[in-house]
């Protein structure tokens, strides 16, 4: 069994979705910001407006943020 630590979270508003990363290697770049004050817990934040917004770039910072986590 795999240990519970958190690598990314999601929250749900009513026109987005919002992906918070915890990837400390990840540059800062138009898509990936620093999640600042929005969550403490993750390093960047990623917001999905359209489903076409969840592509090979997003899932491969998830499964960075995954690899570095040791889950």
């Amino acid at each position: 069994m795999r240990s519970g630590k958190k690598f990314a979270i999601l929250q749900v508003t009513a026109d987005r979705i919002d992906v918070g990363i915890k990837f400390k290697t990840l540059k800062v770049n138009d898509r990936a910001t620093l999640s600042g004050k929005w969550n403490a817990m993750v390093t960047h934040r990623v917001r999905i407006d359209n489903p076409k917004d969840v592509d090979d770039e997003l899932l491969h910072w998830l499964r960075g943020a995954y690899d570095a986590a040791g889950t």
